[in-house]
């Protein structure tokens, strides 16, 4: 009997710590409270009829003895009620995560690829940067070869020829003699000359400039391209008492353009003979360096200082001095000179002391 009790105060202690959190829950609003209130209600109830049965203050009937199956049969049944809504409900919460889930990836999808997308527009746009910054340097190459080629029409050939039209005007009209007008001849031969040379090297730097130097590289002898230019330049070298010398085995051949080198060769004499003072010479000079030929046009004229060699193959730089008979340059030929070598495959410089002459030198790739 005590036992009974014990089992009843227990109960009745546990049922109404679970109806009090039950009241908690509910006052909470939290989901299916409600039926967990109204199920430990019935249980409550069933232990309290159930209680007072055995005190005999109730009689006994099938609702009486059975309160207590009864209370508790409609408790698990209102807890499973509400077991099972909160499955639906969770069911439900899972649908609509994997729902906003698959939104989630399809929004991370779209993101990518309009990253990828932003991307690869930035991407056109830093080729577009670079052909801009291409093109803009071109444009301002071209307008530095416009200047300089409205300064050499403007400057270096309208002078001399103005200075000869306006001679031979004099003679016209009979206010310079036959002998006065000999007596300007060899000048007006080094002026004539001078444009010559000048007007060659201006058409072929156009040329350049204007379609590009396309080289054609063939087997070509070193010797008998030194013999020529040596042939084509004894009687300036004769006029100005200079011997031009060609110390070049017939063994030495490049693979180059054989125009392309003489054009580099004549410009290079013609330097050579504008600054060596009477009396001295210039030597066309060969030598084997690894899988090249180094061919050279020395001197042994004015020179020039360490500060005036630096100056004279940066592009766009000009540099020009008279020589010793007054011949002024235009400073196209050394530019030329250099675009020819460079697409012959080879390279040039310049070693240079002031009072002690002047060596040329360029690379062109040996053949066999």
């Amino acid at each position: 009997m005590e036992l009974n009790k014990i089992q009843f105060i227990t109960g009745t202690v546990v049922f109404l710590v679970c109806l009090i959190i039950g009241i908690r829950l509910y006052l909470k609003k939290l989901n299916n409270s409600f039926y967990y209130l109204l199920g430990l209600s019935f249980a409550v109830s069933g232990l309290i009829v159930n209680s007072l049965l055995k005190s005999n203050i109730l009689s006994h009937n099938i609702f009486t003895e059975h309160a207590l199956i009864f209370g508790n049969a409609i408790e698990m049944s209102l807890f499973s009620l509400a077991l099972g809504n909160r499955i639906n409900t969770l069911r439900k919460s899972n649908t609509l995560i994997s729902i906003e889930k698959d939104d989630l990836d399809k929004l991370n999808k779209d993101l990518l690829t309009q990253q990828q997308e932003i991307h690869s527009k930035n991407m056109e746009l830093a080729v577009m940067n670079e052909e801009l910054k291409t093109n803009t340097k071109i444009l301002e190459e071209a307008n530095q070869t416009k200047s300089k080629l409205f300064s050499i029409l403007g400057h270096d050939l309208r002078s001399p020829i103005g200075s000869l039209e306006g001679l031979l005007n004099l003679v016209n009209i009979g206010l310079v003699s036959q002998e006065e007008f000999q007596a300007f001849m060899p000048q007006l031969h080094k002026n004539v000359k001078n444009m010559q040379s000048t007007l060659e090297n201006l058409l072929q730097w156009s040329i350049s400039q204007m379609e590009g130097i396309h080289a054609t590289p063939e087997r070509v002898s070193v010797q008998k391209i030194a013999d020529e230019q040596v042939h084509l330049f004894a009687e300036v070298g004769r006029a100005k008492n200079i011997q031009v010398q060609a110390e070049v085995s017939e063994k030495f051949t490049v693979w180059a353009d054989e125009n392309h080198l003489r054009l580099v060769l004549r410009n290079l004499i013609n330097n050579a003979l504008k600054f060596t003072p009477e009396g001295e010479s210039v030597k066309i000079l060969a030598e084997s360096v690894q899988n090249t030929v180094v061919i050279s046009v020395q001197d042994n004229g004015v020179g020039m200082t360490a500060e005036q060699v630096g100056k004279l193959f940066k592009k766009n730089q000009n540099f020009t001095t008279y020589g010793t008979g007054g011949e002024k340059g235009t400073g196209l030929g050394l530019q030329l000179c250099q675009e020819i070598v460079t697409k012959n495959g080879g390279e040039i410089w310049a070693i240079s002391e002031q009072g002690k002459g002047s060596t040329f030198s360029f690379s062109l790739p040996a053949q066999a």
